[in-house]
């Protein structure tokens, strides 16, 4: 009995040292965050708009994660004072998968300050779908600028498009009593790339539009715990 009970002495401590050895990392997380858009169609004047994430993430390792992510927000672009005067307001809603990879998977940083604290950023790419509702936009050409004789300017009111994330980001990881990063602080940028003519409504221009989106998203680590081929947090020399 005795022995046995020292085998378990051995075994919860040996446990206890292995989960603080700073190696471990949850494998799923899921988070929320909100930031601005600026839309780039058939519009001059830029406006800034809100838009909300939620995304559900599997981190094949701690610097490198597969997401999924849904978006909605506004878009939004254009002012009377432009010389077409065209302006909309766009309510979308985005669901994207995408991979982002983190310098930290490629590089080493357990005994460098620098390497260390860009070992965080990351560049990232996947592929979506975003919708489009047109709740606002002006249709009159001004007088003398319409070159076929009609007085307004074509439009789609509500469209799918498909969408291609590039990303760029920096996260923080926020470390528990046991070294294992379990909550995460984004902050991204995505540049969206949008095939087709309806994130601002226009179609009589071009059919590839744009928009950016940059946010601040918050991580919590859920679920299974596995090991990393290297301790996550910086110890320092």
């Amino acid at each position: 009995m005795k022995r046995f009970i020292l085998l378990l002495l051995f075994i919860a401590t040996n446990a206890t040292a292995i989960a603080q050895n700073g190696f471990d990392y949850h494998q799923f997380s899921i988070g929320a965050g909100l930031g601005s858009t600026i839309a780039y169609g058939n519009t001059d004047t830029k406006v800034t708009k809100a838009a909300f994430n939620f995304n559900v993430n599997y981190n094949a390792t701690p610097f490198f994660t597969y997401t999924l992510e849904t978006q909605f927000g506004q878009l939004a672009g254009g002012s009377p004072y432009d010389y077409y005067q065209r302006q909309f307001t766009n309510t979308y809603f985005a669901m994207m998968a995408h991979a982002d990879l983190q310098l930290g998977e490629l590089i080493d940083y357990e005994y460098n300050d620098v390497s260390n604290a860009l070992k965080n950023i990351y560049v990232g790419t996947g592929v979506g779908f975003m919708t489009n509702s047109i709740t606002y936009i002006q249709l009159t050409i001004p007088p003398g600028l319409s070159g076929n004789g009609s007085n307004v300017y074509p439009f789609l009111p509500s469209s799918v498009n498909v969408v291609v994330p590039l990303r760029l980001g920096y996260e923080f990881k926020l470390y528990n009593y046991y070294d294992m990063p379990r909550y995460r602080v984004d902050f991204g940028y995505s540049f969206n790339t949008a095939f087709g003519k309806g994130l601002d409504g226009y179609t009589s221009l071009s059919s590839i539009k744009f928009y950016n989106y940059l946010s601040v998203t918050f991580k919590v680590g859920l679920g299974t715990v596995t090991n990393y081929r290297k301790p996550v947090p910086y110890y320092g020399y």
